[in-house]
């Protein structure tokens, strides 16, 4: 009877095997590549070649074991079977990771692009096969899980602004998945700490200011943990430049301003006109629009409009906010048509929702306060039809304002009544609940006037 052994170091070694085996090989000895190649008397080429899943004939196979200095019945009787258990293994947590994760895609359905859901889903349906080939470029399964999640951590700050729920579950999947992720422990941490830094963003968003900065904290302990290399590489300044965020909604401009500069002496040019629109916000909160109006003119000039049409179109937006701020009416008008018609081409309703927001001050700005009021009631309705309850009450307070000017009290119970349900339904930060409930129940005192209404209407603006 033919010995069980001699029978197995007959058979070839499957290619995806190969994939791991002989990295696993080399890694007694902390070989690369081209020194394997060179103790097991074969072209480097052909040692790249096997472990990206190129079919190894046999006597090159019994070389390369040979040279690890493991007998070749060690290798068919203990390292092979590993190996195949250990590929077993990552196929059922990939299937269990793609049961949690693909209901999440389809979920997007209402919020993101066909372009990008699409993008995302790809990534998702490469990681349900980790069998699958690699890439021309041998992208590991490894580095495949480091996309999806940073991809998952982009979207979430994506669509952070109308959807903060959805936002803070996009950001919890992220983590969730980073935490399955395969590969060395402690190099995982620095995964896991992008996705705090994205968490943190949409607890802000949200209101849970407490819970935003335990988790920058908890990023920032994370991102130390781990100092060497990574799957890919994850950008640094967006721990810095998230805590400015947070750090601006607390009012606490000019720690948000060092914070905005420590993110740009981490970020490469490329990345940096980021950093420079979102210290503008704070420089626009703060109350310096020309500083802002300087800040915005230095993120476009770093912009590549062909490949940053988003990026462009916030800098271009903003440009306007301050404009608007300076009284500069007529050159906000101007420049309104090439916002509008980066908006209706940049397939996000919501965008053209707020250029109409915008276009509603530069008529009140021009004193034509019948087309402000409307435009504005526009505005307000289509926030209050998305439930976004934050800019439905900045609209509302806004429209107030020009009703009570007006002496239109009725309007403004009308438009008051319509808060409550939206702010019912959602969780909202206390400060701005806070500000609405005090508007509501001055209008049911019937004491409401246009100096109150502005300075909650302040309230809000600071909290944005």
């Amino acid at each position: 009877m033919k010995d069980p052994i001699e029978a197995r170091t007959k058979d070839p070694v499957k290619p995806e095997d190969q994939r791991v085996l002989l990295p696993h090989l080399r890694a007694f000895h902390g070989w690369t590549q081209e020194e394997l190649a060179a103790e097991a008397g074969l072209d480097s080429s052909s040692v790249r070649r096997f472990e990206k899943g190129r079919r190894m004939p046999r006597k090159s196979y019994e070389k390369i074991v040979k040279s690890s200095r493991l007998p070749l019945e060690l290798v068919e009787a203990c390292h092979l079977p590993a190996v195949r258990a250990g590929r077993a293994a990552l196929a059922r947590f990939t299937a269990g990771l793609f049961t949690e994760l693909e209901p999440a895609v389809a979920a997007l359905d209402d919020v993101l692009s066909d372009v990008r859901r699409a993008a995302l889903a790809a990534l998702l349906v490469e990681l349900a096969d980790p069998s699958m080939p690699p890439a021309p470029a041998e992208v590991s399964w490894e580095v495949k899980v480091w996309r999806f999640v940073e991809r998952l951590c982009h979207e979430s700050e994506a669509v952070a602004a109308g959807e903060a729920e959805r936002a803070l579950k996009l950001a919890e999947l992220a983590l969730r998945a980073a935490e399955r992720a395969p590969g060395k422990g402690a190099r995982r941490l620095k995964l896991e700490s992008y996705c705090w830094i994205f968490l943190g963003n949409a607890r802000r968003v949200g209101g849970a200011l407490p819970g935003a900065e335990t988790a920058f904290q908890r990023a920032e302990k994370l991102w130390a943990a781990w100092a060497g290399a990574t799957p890919i590489l994850l950008a640094h300044w967006r721990l810095p430049d998230g805590q400015a965020s947070l750090r601006r909604h607390q009012g606490c401009f000019a720690e948000a301003l060092k914070l905005h500069d420590k993110a740009l002496a981490l970020a490469s040019s490329e990345t940096a006109s980021r950093i420079l629109l979102n210290k503008a916000f704070t420089l626009e909160q703060q109350g310096e629009p020309e500083q802002a109006l300087a800040t915005l003119q230095d993120a476009e000039a770093r912009i590549n409009e062909a490949r940053e049409p988003r990026l462009l179109f916030g800098v271009r937006f903003n440009r306007i906010v301050n404009l608007v701020h300076l009284e500069k009416f007529e050159e906000a008008a101007e420049r309104l048509p090439q916002v509008q018609a980066m908006a209706e081409s940049g397939g996000r309703p919501l965008d053209s929702v707020r250029v109409l927001w915008l276009q509603s001050k530069i008529e009140a700005g021009f004193g034509r306060r019948a087309e402000a009021e409307e435009l504005l009631d526009r505005v307000r309705r289509e926030f209050l039809r998305r439930e976004i309850a934050y800019d439905t009450a900045v609209a509302t307070l806004e429209l107030a304002v020009l009703y009570l000017e007006d002496g239109r009290t009725a309007e403004v119970r009308e438009i008051a009544a319509e808060l409550a349900p939206i702010f019912a339904a959602q969780r909202v930060a206390r400060e701005t609940l806070a500000s609405v409930e005090l508007f509501c129940e001055a209008v049911r005192q019937e004491t409401v006037t246009a100096e109150l209404a502005r300075g909650w209407l302040q309230e809000l603006r600071r909290m944005g």
